[in-house]
């Protein structure tokens, strides 16, 4: 009995191994901050993301 056991257990981590993880939702930001991330960034002269997110926030909220 022990074998059915474990064959049932190990078909059952099978089918959990290949179900995919659903795929984060991207809303219009994430594809508008990807857009122009590195050339608000160039613009600022900066490598740290804060200014970088505010100067892409301000700008989305006047469009």
């Amino acid at each position: 009995m022990e074998h059915a056991t474990t064959t049932v257990a190990n078909r059952i981590s099978e089918v959990q191994h290949r179900v995919r993880p659903p795929k984060p939702v991207r809303t219009a930001f994430a594809f508008f901050v990807q857009d122009n991330f590195v050339k608000i960034a160039r613009q600022l002269n900066t490598r740290s993301p804060l200014p970088v997110m505010k100067v892409l926030a301000r700008k989305w909220k006047k469009a």
